[in-house]
């Protein structure tokens, strides 16, 4: 495979959030022959060319194969007798001033299909001297050559000036990822040919050229980008493996790309051309397709968003709907099964995909149903003290986080202590906070506190946010139907963390619950993946200054409960919005 096809488009660093649209045709269902013909060529292909901001771009070169178009004034531009490759057209888009960027489209039960591309703009982060050693340095990551040297696209070594130009994507938000990311569905080719999908920790787009504006590349070994990335990724990273990925824009797929280094919270990646790599792990695929209608009629060309959450990171694909309303996307999974939430207009539902098996939706009627969870309006996530980032979500006229709290300082950045030993927990008269089991799980789990934490005056949520009262709970379970009932509608959906059955959890509210478990008054762990359960800022008034109201959820039912428990135990929080 040549070189620089291989990464013709940008250097990619993935880190579990997850993001686009699969392109692979099913096992059980051949695509629409294409008309006027059969093998791979011959499907219709309407392409909208947006730069980052979502803005039409005209003029754009856009090709799959021998197909060729260029877009208009409104951005968009009609391929005819495009080909497809095992059930995947790869459309190529073209701009001067921009990166490459490629977008994989699943053949599935029709001839026509749409898809939409945005365009990273290249910045020239700086120059070099094509043999001299040098570091250019950027906003949020750095390029380091050791004067090894450049060839141009024949092989033959150039001398002069190099220009760069570089953009860093983090995955602070996946929806970026999933706009932006090189293919779109990050299927991928390990390096001994095993097939998976991959896990993104953000990426960056190379570009190398001389003083004429050809297109150079770094000899092998000759340049590295070092990013840094946030602890709880360093720490998956470490426990999990991550490797260099390389996007090839011929096949449309990531491809080994050979190993990185980890050094404190900064990853190191071979840079050996123009074009996207990234750091990613290699998942398992899973397949979710449906077919969408409002009523008897096909949704046609409506975006559907596909998201899961884990360890420190959220996964999100985008894709969009054929002229028959239905989608074919693969996605990462874990080895026990990922659980998505698809969105589609105002429509959400959750569906639990496992390793190497296709998770059939169905017929949806997306125009019926509950509405998908929003997030607050102007306040989507929320940052504490210690930098972590949670997702928010409306529910009826409260803003909730997502998320448990995860912090471990006090919002007048006093520390609280992590308190392990079981015998110290239960003598504790102060804020203290601790890990289920006291594991490293926090990341999605979110930590345990004990109530005297809560109660602290220096402050447990961050600014502008407080840990519920008991009116704040009452309010969210009196909007959700009752204590009966809302309690399903705040657990996520799935098995993935919620011991089976999880009775009655269709998380419509986007509440998210997870099973935290607890820490009891002697200083043990339990609950695991059968409970989960949350402090309340309300004193028990039976015994002020000694226990306080919390609530809580089982896997085998639908009912939010209420109890009083003594400051000494260790349960979760959630904070709502003042």
């Amino acid at each position: 495979m040549r070189l620089h096809s291989l990464l013709k488009s940008s250097l990619a660093l993935l880190f579990l959030i997850g993001s686009l649209s699969g392109c692979k045709k099913e096992a059980d269902e051949e695509p629409t022959p294409p008309p006027g013909g059969s093998g791979g060529g011959g499907y219709s292909v309407e392409v909208m060319v947006l730069n980052e901001a979502g803005f039409p771009l005209s003029g754009a070169s856009v090709s799959s194969g021998s197909a060729q178009a260029t877009s208009g004034a409104n951005g968009t531009a009609s391929l005819s007798s495009a080909p497809a490759n095992d059930g995947k057209i790869v459309v190529k888009v073209e701009l001067d001033g921009y990166f490459n960027g490629y977008r994989n489209v699943s053949v599935i039960g029709s001839s026509l299909h749409y898809c939409t591309v945005r365009l990273i703009e290249e910045q020239v982060i700086g120059t070099t001297d094509a043999n001299t050693a040098g570091t250019i340095n950027a906003a949020d990551f750095r390029l380091e050559l050791n004067g090894q040297g450049f060839q141009n696209g024949q092989g033959d070594p150039v001398t002069g000036t190099i220009n760069v130009s570089a953009r860093y994507i983090n995955a602070s938000d996946p929806d970026i990822i999933a706009d932006l990311m090189p293919g779109g569905d990050f299927s991928a080719v390990g390096e001994f040919g095993e097939e998976g999908v991959l896990e993104s920790y953000g990426f960056t787009a190379f570009g190398f050229t001389d003083d004429n504006g050809t297109q150079v590349f770094p000899n092998s070994g000759s340049a590295q980008v070092v990013m840094q990335l946030p602890q709880d990724a360093i720490d998956q990273i470490n426990n999990e493996g991550a490797n260099a990925w390389f996007f090839d824009d011929i096949s449309g797929q990531w491809v080994f790309g050979g190993a990185i280094t980890v050094s404190g919270t900064e990853v190191y990646m071979p840079v050996t051309s123009s074009g996207y790599g990234n750091c990613d792990k290699l998942r398992a695929r899973g397949t979710i397709k449906a077919e969408f209608l409002c009523g008897t009629d096909p949704l046609i060309n409506v975006e559907v968003k596909l998201r899961t959450t884990g360890a420190g990171f959220a996964r999100t694909y985008n894709t969009s709907t054929n002229a028959n309303g239905r989608i074919l996307v693969e996605v990462a999974v874990n080895t026990s099964g990922s659980t998505y939430n698809v969105t589609i207009q105002t429509y959400s539902q959750s569906v639990t995909v496992m390793p190497n098996e296709i998770e059939d939706m169905g017929q949806v009627d997306a125009c019926s149903g509950p509405p998908a969870p929003q997030p607050c309006p102007g306040m989507p996530t929320v940052t504490d003290i210690d930098g972590n980032v949670y997702n928010t979500v409306q529910i009826g006229g409260q803003c909730w986080m997502m998320e448990n709290l995860r912090t471990s300082t006090y919002r007048n950045n006093t520390p609280i202590p992590n308190v392990t030993d079981s015998a110290q927990w239960v003598n504790l008269a102060s804020g203290a906070w601790c890990n289920f089991n006291n594991t490293a799980n926090d990341a999605i789990l979110g930590k345990l506190y004990n109530w005297y934490a809560v109660d602290n005056a220096a402050g447990l949520c961050p600014l502008g946010w407080h840990v519920p009262a008991e009116d704040d709970w009452l309010t969210l379970i009196n909007h959700l139907g009752g204590s009966s009932v809302a309690g399903g509608k705040m657990k996520s959906t799935g098995i993935q963390y919620w011991l089976a059955p999880n009775t009655g959890a269709t998380n419509e509210s986007g509440f998210s619950a997870l099973p935290g478990g607890l820490r009891d008054t002697d200083g043990y762990f339990g609950g695991g993946t059968s409970k989960g359960q949350w402090w309340s800022a309300t004193e028990f008034w039976q015994q002020p200054g000694a226990a306080a109201e919390s609530y809580y959820m089982f896997s085998s039912s639908a009912e939010i409960y209420w109890a009083a428990q003594t400051n000494t135990f260790g349960f979760c929080v959630r904070c709502v919005a003042d």
